[in-house]
């Protein structure tokens, strides 16, 4: 697990990090095989696109991250839906 920080005033609103940590966060991606990424803050659908295209794997911010877990553990089908239905939101 690695962690990357970057302190801006406010973020890139196309990819919300400035491209010279982008470049960094790719590197490190490509060397050690990576496939997904998890920011810890909430992106936009555009953010989540744009970061993928660069940095060519799975963008993950805080929400999905908690609905992925919440629809690996969903047991039932009313669980099950629910969780489909917020990760369509």
């Amino acid at each position: 697990v690695k962690r990357f920080v970057q302190k801006m005033e406010r973020p890139n609103p196309k990819t919300f990090l400035g491209t010279g940590k982008l470049d960094e966060v790719r590197a490190f991606i490509e060397t050690k095989n990576i496939g997904t990424a998890i920011f810890d803050d909430e992106l936009s659908p555009a953010q989540l696109r744009n970061i993928e295209k660069i940095l060519d794997c799975k963008i993950l911010d805080r929400t999905n991250l908690i609905l992925d877990i919440f629809a690996q553990r969903a047991q039932t089908s009313s669980a099950k839906t629910q969780v489909e239905l917020a990760q369509s939101e």
